[in-house]
């Protein structure tokens, strides 16, 4: 009978042997997961800053065209260039609408 539980405990024991490789294959997949989340930040970051630079360059396609036809003095001209228009564009807008 000795011989019967010799294998048997041997086969426990690469048990829980493979117990600890499964705790070791499902940290791996963790660490992927990690790095394939912050690909998909990085890839989504990435499309709103091209999003953002596209808006950014028709509204000034945009800004060009209106401006080109209005005539504008010098002086109008150094107030807009001193000014963040797209940070004050709706505290502008409020004066004007006033």
């Amino acid at each position: 009978m000795s011989p019967a539980v010799t294998p048997a405990a041997t086969g426990s024991s690469s048990d829980s042997d493979d117990a600890g490789a499964d705790a070791d294959d499902s940290a791996a997949p963790t660490a992927q997961q990690q790095r394939e989340a912050a690909r998909g930040e990085r890839a989504a970051a990435a499309a709103h800053r091209e999003r953002c630079a596209v808006f950014n360059e028709q509204l000034g396609v945009a800004i060009v065209n209106f401006l080109s036809r209005v005539k504008v003095d010098e002086r109008t001209v150094k107030i807009l260039t001193a000014i963040n228009v797209a940070a004050d564009l709706d505290r502008i807008a409020m004066r004007g609408a006033r």
